[in-house]
């Protein structure tokens, strides 16, 4: 039995621009040149330059930095905010929420296919 997925839209829900290698290998590399020099003048006179902590700090600390930044970036990029608890359509990010019911779906999603999970109606059997 053939199955008509042309309401589903894209496979795929984020923009087709999306966000590009080069600025992010930038700020990669910033993150490493700035870095690094920080760690090295901030790391105490009394501690040796060697040993496993000393490099993880050195090498570790700007990929964690580098890290949070991305994730950031790809979580406002990913997700605006579209209604607050209520279904009233909102701009600020921290009264975002999920109403839990289909109409909320809708304004999130459409009227097309739910993400996994998306379960209308299933607060009420908590």
């Amino acid at each position: 039995m053939p199955v008509d997925l042309s309401e589903v839209g894209e496979p795929y829900p984020y923009p087709s621009h999306g966000p590009r290698l080069l600025p992010w290998l930038g700020i990669w590399f910033a993150c490493c040149a700035v870095g690094v020099p920080l760690i090295l003048l901030a790391w105490p006179a009394s501690e040796p330059a060697s040993g496993v902590g000393f490099w993880a700090a050195v090498i570790g600390g700007p990929q964690v930095v580098f890290l949070a930044l991305l994730c950031i970036g790809r979580v406002s990029y990913a997700a605006p905010p579209v209604a607050d608890i209520n279904d009233n359509p909102t701009s600020d990010a921290s009264a975002d929420a999920c109403g839990e019911r289909l109409k909320s779906c809708k304004l999130r999603f459409g009227n097309g296919c739910l993400r996994f999970g998306g379960i209308p109606g299933a607060g009420q059997y908590r």
